[in-house]
This record gives structure tokens, sequence and C-alpha cells, in this order.
């Protein structure tokens, strides 16, 4: 049985590989021999890839904040 494009997606990205190298990868596979909805599939994973490492990178941006908020009020 053939893996599906998104499973390909994910297997990507599991072994390592940035979220747009993998969407790369899968969409060229599709150009080939997928179709506009298995393109559609891998493009709405892709996307929610990038909103949920942006909401990641935000989350660690405020941790640093707020952990500098906070040794400087003990520091007074």
């Amino acid at each position: 049985m053939a893996i599906s494009f998104v499973d390909e997606y994910k297997l990507y990205r599991q072994n390592g590989c940035g979220d747009t190298k993998a969407f790369g990868l899968v969409a060229a596979r599709i150009a080939l021999s997928g179709t506009h909805a298995d393109l559609k599939a891998v493009h709405d994973l892709y996307i929610d890839d990038l909103i949920n490492d942006s909401q990641n990178s935000i989350n660690q941006l405020e941790d640093m904040n707020y952990e500098r908020i906070t040794n400087a009020v003990s520091a007074v």
C-alpha cells in the first residue's frame, strides 16, 4: 500500500525536515502524480505547522521577557 501524501509530509517532519522543505518535496511529488485535493490537504497541514511554529516562537519570547522582568523586580 502506498503512503499518502499527508503521511509522507508528516514523515519528513518527524525526521527533522523543516516545514517548507517538507512541503516542497511532497508538493513536487503531488505535481507528478497527485490531485488538487492532495495538494490542499498537505498545504493545510503545512499552514498548521507554520502557525504552530510561530506560536511557539512567540511563547518562547514571552517566557524570556517574563523571566527578565521577574529577575529585574527580584533584584530591586
